[in-house]
């Protein structure tokens, strides 16, 4: 059982296994794998877990000062997140090209967390890869084609 909490900095989960409703402000998803919930900072959140599947995900956890410290030139790297708002929907569905190719590069920034001190430019490096995870995430957020998952209930006492 998860508490319904929120955080000062943005976050990415990406189901890999398991039977899960997320609620987010007050709206209910129920999610397939790999499907990307984007909840933006101070939103109230929360898992809702079956217990029939192991609950495996990935998660990514993004500083407001990380993402303004590479956004410009019309290149708002938390854009995405203003996506879901616009959508009204806080889980976007990926087709399997694209999914792939993000998930991808989530395992290279996974293994690059993992390598030894002293290897050259692991942190360089580490922030290149999760750059282009967020490049890529956002250039797929605003294509045409963009799945947003319709809400499956809505609490209006914690809804905004």
């Amino acid at each position: 059982m998860y508490e319904s909490h929120y955080h000062d900095f943005l976050k990415i989960t990406i189901l890999l296994e398991g039977n899960v409703n997320y609620v987010v402000e007050g709206r209910s998803y129920s999610l397939c794998p790999y499907d990307m919930v984007l909840v933006n900072r101070g939103q109230i959140h929360r898992p809702e877990v079956g217990g029939d599947l192991p609950y495996e995900r990935i998660l990514l956890y993004l500083s407001p000062d990380f993402i303004h410290s590479f956004s410009g030139d019309g290149a708002a790297l938390d854009r995405c997140f203003s996506a879901a708002a616009y959508h009204h929907s806080q889980v976007l569905r990926l087709k399997e090209e694209s999914r792939s190719v993000l998930l991808s590069l989530l395992r290279r920034l996974e293994r690059s967390q993992n390598w030894q001190d002293g290897e050259f430019a692991g942190p360089l490096y580490s922030r290149l890869l999760c750059l282009e995870f967020l490049v890529l995430l956002n250039r797929f957020s605003s294509d045409s084609n963009a799945q947003y998952l319709p809400t499956g209930t809505l609490d209006y006492r914690v809804s905004g």
